[in-house]
This record gives structure tokens, C-alpha cells and sequence, in this order.
């Protein structure tokens, strides 16, 4: 335990959420205001979006924390549940006494419950937590339980806290109703680097220090290592605070954040800064060798790359020389006349001038070998091409026109130039005329049946087992669209089974949910028939596709955490027979 060492109440980091520790920056206090504005003033629907970690759930319990004995709220956090156990939850989250076995019962129940909460002058608040994993009836049903009215005023108020993603749900056409109902939105950002620094403060204040516990450089790697993600940032802090007090180093620095990203399995910097830093690297070799290229074109100008080298840096030389150290002349202190920064770059710009200006009509001469050098290699090229083909078809030809009789070749004499031998003159008869010509053409003259057995038709080659015979489509959530690496593996997949004209395919869906309701199975069916029409619109013939929905059937993953419900949510294509 660090609590002692480092003078600590409390442990600062936590991940549990805690309205105790809540750091209400810029962008935090604006949500909040957002939420409370909605709600209270009976806007409609209310949303609240952030990536996992961003602090949503801390924000929505400072805001019921904040509500008054007048509300009567309650927070859905499942809503992965089939419909009749999802209005289970909200009675259970209203204390309404009663286990429902049916819709009809439940909205006559509920709907009195919102009458009698009017009556009294209490707001109804519905809190619905990871709303991107709703389901489409799911969302059908809120949106109807935002319709009990009374006197022309909605008796409840619903708040959608969830991911981003939630967003594209609201933009499908089955979904426009709720999305034009939706009037309040907020966001949560990931933090800052300087609110980063300000958020560890806050939660080391609230602990029961002011002291600075951490470096600039290790605030700075805590940063970029969470990326902004205040979870990351508690889980590397409390990692960190241990370290520190096993090691008892009262300030933590850089190197121990380092030890901890290590423990937890997390990145010294993100894959942004990364990959940033690698673009950079590739356009400076790019930039190089575009560079020595210009300057190894000709031999004669090799010279330049390195006189250029030495130019810049005595020039380089010069300039650090005539910098002042401490802002004042160098030769003030000697009691001679100052020289004046200016005028002594003016010297050193005049001297590199007419350098640089003998340069670049060299840096234009060396760009023009190298074009000609180019176009006359690209035309090298094109001539050997050009003459490798005419050999290989005048080959082809001479075999295909082999005499069967030896030529007649002409005695040469010393008066006949070598090249201009004239032919054996053969009386022509009827026919030959015509036979030689197509000769000339390249047309064989051999009867059909000699031409068709000496040139025999070739079998097709047969295809080999199609693969791969089975792929996995994952889809976007409470949608029938396919995530951005499924299509790209449909797509390879459709090109090779076009390949296979007979090919019989069983297309099958899939849900996450955990129980197989006659609800859930008919989503399946309709995600496998979406696979269908995506096949059909490809070229695929619809008698060719068998679909089926097995609703929660088969999982391959758990559907207790959300990395195995997006894996469960999928749609596989199988190749019953490739039809060789």
C-alpha cells in the first residue's frame, strides 16, 4: 500500500467510478450541463457518447446524484436482454413490485405508475447505459414508451449513454424516428495533455495531496501512453504510485512509468505518434534519395554533392561563430567597436550567394541528363520488346509453314549480289496463287480434318477445391451491415466463388444475446437474408443460397463481455459443394 508512504487518504486512482473524484474540465461541465438541460426541460430524447473508458458512467452518477427528491429516475445497464426481460429490469429499476410475463401486462402497469408520478409533480427518468448494443425492436420499444402522454406533456424522460457508434444505429431508416427525436447530444473527448496534468492533480488533491508526485516527462509519457483515456490514465497512475513506493522514490519518474506500461501491457507512446514518426522517416529517405539520385546521375557531377556538403557546413560554422551567447557583441567586453549581428550575416550571405547561384544551373543540367538518360533507357527498352516479339512470330510462323518438299536453292555467282538471288521460276498452276497468298497471310492450308488432328482441342483444366470454404462476417452493431474488414473479405471471397458457377452455399446468422427468443432468431434469419441480397446483388443466383437463422446457437465466444458479443454477432457463408 502506497497511502502511508506518499501521505494519502485515499487511493487517487481507482477505476471503480466515483462522483467523489469527478474533474469537471471544459469538456466534462458542458455534458453535464447538456444532460441536465435536457432532461429538465423535457427535450425529448437525451444522449451521451464517449469511447469505453472516457468517464460516462462517473458523469451519469454526478448526474442522479444531482437530482432532487421530485425525480424518480432509474438506469437500465443490459440491454443485450430479449424485450420481455428488458421491461422486466425497468420495473425492477422503478421499484415496481411485479414480474410481468407478457408486453400488455407490463405497459398497462407501467403506464399507470407515470400517471400516478405526474400526478404528484415527480419527473420520470429513464437512463439507458451501453445503448449501442440495443437491439432494433428494443429501440422500437422506448421510442413508444416516450409516447405516454398526459395532457398533451410526456410523462418520461430518456437519457441513451453508450459508445459513438450509437449514432450510425440512429442514422438507419428504421431508426429516423428516434434520431429526429433525439434534441440533446453530448460528447465525451479524450483528454488533453495539459488536462491530463490537470485531472491527475485534482484526483491527488481530492486523496489529500498537493504535492507533485510525478515528473513533467513522466506526465508527459502518462499521456501519451493512455492517449487521453482517463481509465488508462488511473490503471498507469496507481501502477505507478506502488512502483514508486516499493522503489521509495518520493517523485516518480519517467523511467518507472516506463516499468509499469510494461506490467499492464500498454504502448510507450500511441500508434498515432507512431505511425506519424514513421511517415516522417519514409519522406526524409524519399527526400534523400531523390537527392543523391540527381547527383550519382552523372559521373561528372559527383563533385557537387560534396562541395555542397562542405559548403553548408562551414556556412553553418560561420553563422554558430557569430552567435552571441548571452545577447551582447563578442568584442564589446575587449573595448573594441562592437560588430553588429547583422552586418555579419549579411557577409556570410553574401559569400554563400553566388555559391548557391553557380549551383542551380548545375542542379538543372544534372535534371536534364537524367530525363534524357530516362527516356532513352524507356526507349531501349520498348525496341527489345518490339524485337523480341517479331522473332517469336516469325518462329511461330516458320514452323507452321515447314515445306514438305526441299527448296530448289539457286547456285550463286560472282555476278549476283549476295541478298538479291533470283527465285527458281515454277509454272504457276490453277490455284497456287490463292494458296500462297494465305501463306504469306499465315493461314494454314491443310484440309479441315488434317488442320483439326493436328491442332487437337485442349480439355479445361478442373478447378481444385474451392478455398476458403467458409468465412466469417462480422457486423456493426444493432445493424445488418457488415463491419469494415468483413466486406473486404467478402469481396476476395465473392471473386473466387465466381470461379465456381455451380458452387451451393448455406448462409447462417447469428446474435449475441443470451437467450433464443423467437425474437432473437428472427434477427439472425434477417442477417443471413441480408447476406443473401448482398450475394444476389454480387452475380451470385439466388437458387445457389440456402439461409438460416440460429439465433444464439453456436457462439464462439461468451456473451458476457462486449469483445464476445461482437464476436458472436456474425454471419457465415459456407461452401456445401463447389460444384467441380
Amino acid at each position: 500500500m502506497y497511502l502511508s508512504f506518499y501521505h494519502l487518504l485515499d487511493k487517487p486512482f481507482t477505476v471503480r467510478p466515483d462522483p467523489s473524484f469527478l474533474w469537471l474540465g471544459p469538456n466534462y461541465a458542458e455534458a453535464l450541463s447538456v444532460l441536465r438541460h435536457g432532461i429538465f426541460a423535457n427535450k425529448g430524447f437525451v444522449l451521451l457518447t464517449g469511447d469505453a473508458g472516457s468517464g460516462k458512467t462517473t458523469l451519469v452518477n454526478a448526474l442522479t446524484g444531482s437530482f432532487d427528491k421530485n425525480v424518480v429516475w432509474a438506469v437500465v445497464g443490459n440491454p443485450g436482454l430479449d424485450r420481455l426481460d428488458f421491461y422486466n429490469a425497468i420495473a425492477r429499476g422503478f421499484a415496481i413490485d411485479r414480474e410481468f410475463s407478457s408486453k400488455v401486462q407490463f405497459l398497462l402497469q407501467f403506464s399507470a405508475f407515470l400517471h400516478s408520478a405526474r400526478e404528484v409533480d415527480k419527473k420520470v427518468v429513464l437512463l439507458v447505459d451501453d445503448c449501442h448494443q440495443l437491439s432494433q425492436d428494443l429501440l422500437e420499444e422506448l421510442r413508444l414508451l416516450a409516447n405516454i402522454e398526459m395532457d398533451g406533456t410526456r410523462l418520461i424522460d430518456i437519457c441513451f449513454v453508450g459508445r459513438p457508434e450509437f449514432l450510425d444505429t440512429l442514422t438507419q431508416p428504421n431508426n429516423r424516428a428516434v434520431g429526429q427525436r433525439l434534441t440533446r447530444k453530448a460528447e465525451l473527448v479524450p483528454l488533453s495533455p495539459s488536462e491530463t496534468e490537470e485531472y491527475i492533480r485534482h484526483r491527488l488533491k481530492v486523496a489529500g495531496t498537493e504535492e507533485e508526485l510525478f515528473t513533467a516527462k513522466a506526465l508527459r509519457l502518462i499521456y501519451r501512453s493512455a492517449e487521453g483515456n482517463p481509465r488508462l490514465i488511473n490503471m498507469i497512475c496507481d501502477q505507478a504510485l506502488n512502483g514508486g513506493a516499493a522503489a521509495e522514490n518520493r517523485l516518480i519518474g519517467r523511467k518507472i512509468v516506463e516499468e509499469c506500461l510494461a506490467q499492464l501491457n500498454l504502448p510507450h507512446a500511441s500508434r498515432q505518434e507512431k505511425a506519424a514518426r514513421a511517415g516522417d522517416k519514409k519522406r526524409v529517405r524519399h527526400l534523400l534519395h531523390r537527392f543523391t539520385d540527381r547527383l550519382t546521375v552523372d559521373r561528372r557531377w559527383r563533385w557537387a554533392k560534396y562541395g555542397l556538403g562542405v559548403m553548408l557546413i562551414g556556412g553553418i560554422g560561420v553563422s554558430y561563430f557569430l552567435q552571441p551567447e548571452d545577447g551582447r557583441d563578442p568584442a564589446a567586453d575587449a573595448g573594441r567597436p562592437a560588430v553588429r549581428q547583422p552586418a555579419a550575416k549579411e557577409k556570410v550571405r553574401d559569400v554563400l550567394s553566388p555559391v548557391v547561384g553557380k549551383l542551380e544551373p548545375i542542379g538543372k543540367a544534372i535534371d536534364l541528363n537524367m530525363v534524357a538518360d530516362r527516356k532513352e533507357t524507356m526507349v531501349k527498352k520498348e525496341d527489345g520488346a518490339k524485337k523480341a516479339m517479331d522473332e517469336r512470330a516469325v518462329s511461330a510462323v516458320a514452323k507452321e509453314e515447314a515445306p514438305t518438299e526441299p527448296e530448289q536453292v539457286p547456285v550463286e555467282t560472282a555476278d549476283t549480289p549476295v541478298g538479291l538471288m533470283p527465285e527458281p521460276a515454277t509454272p504457276e498452276k490453277p490455284g497456287e496463287e490463292k494458296a500462297g497468298e494465305e501463306k504469306s497471310a499465315g493461314i494454314s492450308a491443310k484440309p479441315p480434318a488434317e488442320q483439326a488432328k493436328a491442332d487437337p482441342v485442349k480439355e479445361p483444366a478442373r478447378l481444385p477445391p474451392m478455398q476458403p470454404g467458409r468465412i466469417v462476417l462480422p457486423l456493426r452493431p444493432n445493424s445488418l451491415e457488415l463491419t469494415d474488414e468483413a466486406a473486404k473479405e467478402y469481396g476476395e471471397f465473392v471473386a473466387e466463388l465466381k470461379k465456381y458457377p455451380k458452387a451451393k452455399l448455406l448462409v447462417k446468422g447469428f446474435v449475441s444475446a443470451k437467450t433464443n427468443s423467437p425474437e432473437n432468431v428472427k434477427l439472425s434469419d434477417e442477417r443471413a437474408r441480408a447476406v443473401q441480397k448482398l450475394l444476389v446483388k454480387s452475380g451470385i443466383d439466388a437458387s445457389r443460397i440456402t439461409v438460416k437463422g440460429m439465433g444464439n446457437q453456436e457462439p464462439i465466444a461468451g456473451n458476457d463481455t462486449s469483445e464476445g458479443r461482437t464476436k458472436n454477432r456474425r454471419v457465415e457463408v459456407e461452401v456445401v459443394s463447389d460444384g467441380r
